[in-house]
Formats: structure tokens, sequence, C-alpha cells
């Protein structure tokens, strides 16, 4: 039978299911079908990566439902036209959340600018990226985290991307029908990004201010700050990952060969 449409939670590939859950959470209350993914296993291994993760992705959709609205945050959103294009049913919509946008054709290496290439490179040892957390004075993310139960919860969630990632190029996939898009703007630091999405006309917001708001009140202590994608469901699946994370149990991305 279908149930009608779940909503797909991804989360940036430096991160961690956990960065959703206060999301997966509020989405839950509100009635709305939730699951969120975990890419880390599938990104540990060797390249390619990019396939391996849109069919990961497909794997966990439910078998009766009908449609899908993916949600992407930070990195994640250069993936959304590519899992789209994987999924065994429509993607109706896809929302980027402080989310990188599509570079098909470009390595994400290549579409950063100099000086953030130079950054990443720098932090590389031994083929691999460190933990997000340790990109930055730790100051940094005790201001954006001050409860330490969850900061510590956190970090150790975070995974160690190879360097082969930042170099591949991402795949050009063409979506017919194209699906609805939108991009929410958090942070200023993605300030670009929201306006090229306004400029390819897409609908580009910021957050609802009112701290009464149930979703953003819900996720107020959420490392990503949640928006409400819309779609109609009935019921969360809750999955067991491979690391039980705060409010929700991630479902983990299948290893392939080569992974």
């Amino acid at each position: 039978m279908n149930v009608g449409r779940e909503i797909v939670l991804v989360h940036s590939p430096l991160l961690s299911p956990m960065s959703w859950s206060a999301v997966a959470e509020a989405l839950t209350a509100m009635e709305h079908r939730v699951v969120v993914p975990d890419l880390r296993p599938v990104l540990s291994g060797n390249p390619p990566f990019y396939a391996r993760v849109f069919s990961a992705v497909a794997e966990v959709i439910g078998r009766d439902v009908g449609s899908v609205v993916l949600v992407g945050h930070s990195g994640a959103g250069a993936l959304l036209p590519g899992i789209a294009g994987a999924l065994p049913v429509p993607a109706t919509g896809l929302v980027y959340v402080d989310a990188l946008l599509p570079h098909p054709g470009t390595s994400w290496l290549e579409s950063l600018s100099e000086d953030r290439a130079a950054h990443l490179r720098s932090l590389c040892r031994d083929g691999r990226l460190p933990p997000w957390s340790t990109w930055f004075p730790a100051e940094v993310l005790e201001k954006a985290l001050p409860d330490e139960a969850m900061r510590a919860a956190f970090h150790d969630d975070l995974p160690e991307l190879p360097w082969a990632l930042t170099t591949e190029p991402m795949p050009s996939v063409v979506l017919d029908p194209a699906p609805r898009k939108a991009y929410i703007r958090l942070s200023e630091a993605y300030d670009q990004m929201a306006a090229s999405a306004e400029e390819s006309g897409w609908p580009a917001r910021k957050p609802c201010a009112d701290p009464e708001h149930t979703v953003e009140k819900a996720a107020w202590n959420s490392p990503v700050r949640p928006p409400d994608p819309t779609a109609a469901g009935s019921g969360w699946r809750p999955v067991r990952g491979r690391r039980p994370a705060p409010v929700f149990r991630p479902r983990p991305a299948p290893r392939r060969d080569g992974s």
C-alpha cells in the first residue's frame, strides 16, 4: 500500500546523522514520515563515491512510499540531484538548507575558492581529512553547541573523510520531470548560494524568527536549524544505525564492493 510522501534528511559528508536528529524528532512529532540515511559507511572507503552514495540512499526508501522530498544540509546539497535520479519513486522537492548548490562535472575541491581549497589541502594528513570539528578553534563549536554532552557526542560521530572524495567530479544528472527546489539560508556564509538560488527562480527564505514556532523551538540547539519542507506522510520509520545518536536512530547506508 502506498502511504504517501517521505522526507529524507541528508547530512553533510563532513557530519553525521546526528546533525539532523532534532529536526527528525520535530518533523515526526508533526506526523511527517522521516528517514535519515547514514552516509559514513559508504564514504569511508575508496572511490568512486558518489554513485554508491546515490544508490545507498535510494535503498533506504520505504517500499510503500509514493514520493520523496530530499532535504540536504551543507555539502549534501550538491548530492541531491544524483540521489533524486537514483530513487525508486519520484522526488517531488529538493530543499537546500545552508547547502552547496549542484556543481556537475566539477569536484568539491574545484568548486571552492583558492583560499578555501588551500586551507583544505593543509588539513589533509595521510590521505584523509580530520573530523570537521577540528578545522577551527574549539570555542567556535562551544558557541554553536553550548551543551557539553551534546558537543562531545557530536564530535565523536564525525568521520575522517578520504581526500579522494574532494577530487571526484560530481556526476551530471538530468531529472525529468524536474522537482521543485527551495533554498533555506540560515547563516551569512551561504548568502551567495541563496542569491544564486533566487536568481535561478527558486524560493529562498530565512528561518522563522518566532521562537515559539514548533519546529524551530524543538531544534533550537541542533547543529542544523530545521526547515519544514512540507510533505504529507504518516509515521517515522525508526531504524538502527551504526552508532545510535540522540533522539533518533539513523538508517545506515549499506557497504558495497570497494567501500
